[in-house]
């Protein structure tokens, strides 16, 4: 009976954490598809990676490795179905539903956290019984999404799809970012219990390390870019002004042979006038 309402208590959980993550990923991007599709995948995801493995299968995967090495195998095609099925729903390029998808898992993390915080829920035994605590879980996580997304709505002018119409930029850099990330999550579950919290810390300053590096790679190639782009730019502009100089001259010489053609029509009439003074119509 325990596990019972474990199960429907994580259920109810997975549930809302699934409804703010699609809420998030429709204010990010441009759905073209149903988001059925979306939520049978995380519903699977929940039902067979989180209820049967985590909770019903959890004693037996501490002592049979086999059943631990198909559930890492089911995690990765958990994955990689997430994010084909996010990339089929929305209608964006790969790199940018990754990255949406990123950010949609931190900030229901961020959401869940603080909201199993607020519930007091940070032990487990919370879990075998449907108490109060549930309900306070689902409003608190709720109430954080909207206030966030009101929050961004009122600074950003109703403007919140950033994303959008945004064309994701070095899509090499942040697909590789989100490997890593991804490489991340799928190595703490290569380590015991024990130390999973030590590695987390390990692996979350390696990252750091890599980020920054990352960033100042991207940002000194971003200034060479820059750069050439200026130089590029400068001799646009002194070839353009060569240009303009010699057609200034052009133009001048032009003006010039207009003057002298023009001196030269003047005294030919001033010398028909004589003529036609003197000597007649004949001689004109």
């Amino acid at each position: 009976m325990e596990q019972k309402f474990v199960v429907l208590n994580f259920s109810v959980i997975a549930v809302v954490q699934v409804i703010v993550a699609i809420l998030m990923l429709n204010e990010m991007l441009r759905r073209r598809h149903s988001v059925i599709w979306i939520i049978s995948c995380y519903m699977l995801k929940v039902l067979i990676m989180d209820v049967f493995f985590n909770i019903l299968l959890s004693q037996y995967m501490e002592h049979h490795i086999l059943i631990y090495a198909i559930y890492i195998v089911m995690k990765i095609m958990t994955a990689i179905l997430n994010l084909v099925v996010i990339w089929f729903v929305y209608d964006a390029d790969l790199v940018k539903c990754a990255l949406c998808g990123m950010l949609t898992e931190l900030f229901t993390l961020f959401a869940g956290g603080i909201s199993l915080a607020i519930a007091g829920m940070t032990d487990s035994s919370y879990l075998s019984a449907a108490t109060w605590r549930i309900i306070l879980f689902v409003f608190s996580c709720l109430l954080i999404f909207f206030m966030a997304r009101c929050s961004i709505h009122r600074f950003w002018k109703g403007e919140f799809p950033i994303l959008d119409k945004y064309r994701i930029k070095h899509p090499k850099f942040w697909g590789a970012i989100f490997l890593l990330y991804v490489g991340i999550g799928f190595a703490q579950l290569m380590v015991e219990d024990q130390t999973r919290l030590a590695s987390t810390y390990q692996y979350g300053i390696i990252a750091a390390v890599i980020l920054i590096f990352g960033f100042i790679g991207l940002s000194i190639w971003i200034y060479r870019k820059y750069q050439d782009q200026i130089r590029q730019e400068h001799e646009f502009l002194n070839i353009k002004q060569n240009l303009m100089v010699l057609h200034m001259k052009a133009v001048r010489q032009q003006i010039l042979d207009m003057e002298n053609e023009q001196r030269i029509i003047d005294q030919q009439m001033e010398n028909i006038q004589k003529i036609g003074s003197f000597e007649g119509t004949v001689q004109i």
